[in-house]
């Protein structure tokens, strides 16, 4: 089986292929003391976020299942990273100062998962719902937080 589980993200889990959804919902219940999201990139970058869920259920499926080739495990949804902290700034009500470093390394412009063959062949697909997703991340996290638990994101582990 060969299913790469693009960019997934969720309440108590580690961060998953540098995942910038979880470390912009961090900064965003740290912005009183703060205040500001770094972005490694200009912010205009699109990428798919999948519900740590939809992975799980995903990758069970496939695993259960009999097809045999390469396909995609991820969500559709595409959105700027410019995008993802205007959604996390109206769920928690904050407004982040954005810093950019645009001399760090580029990766690509657009990542998301071309769900065709997970549909033709499982009739599924992660479901496109990323803000729900945002919501319930960031006030677990929030939550964590003023309960006074120690939260951190550091290549790609939080604890």
């Amino acid at each position: 089986m060969t299913a790469p589980a693009i960019h997934a993200h969720g309440v108590r889990i580690s961060v998953i292929d540098r995942d910038r959804a979880r470390e912009i919902l961090f900064d965003a219940a740290r912005s009183c003391r703060r205040g500001c999201v770094r972005s490694g990139d200009d912010g205009h970058q699109t990428r798919g976020f999948m519900w740590i869920d939809d992975c799980v259920k995903g990758t069970q499926m496939i695993m259960d299942g009999d097809f045999v080739e390469p396909l995609n495990l991820g969500s559709n949804e595409l959105v700027s990273i410019n995008q993802l902290v205007g959604m996390v700034e109206e769920i928690g009500g904050v407004k982040l100062k954005r810093s950019y470093n645009l001399k760090a390394p580029k990766g690509v412009n657009g990542r998301n998962s071309d769900n065709t063959l997970i549909q033709k062949i499982y009739n599924w697909e992660p479901a496109p719902k990323l803000r729900d997703d945002l919501e319930r991340t960031y006030h677990w996290i929030y939550d964590q937080m003023t309960k006074g638990k120690v939260l951190r994101v550091e290549a790609g582990v939080h604890s």
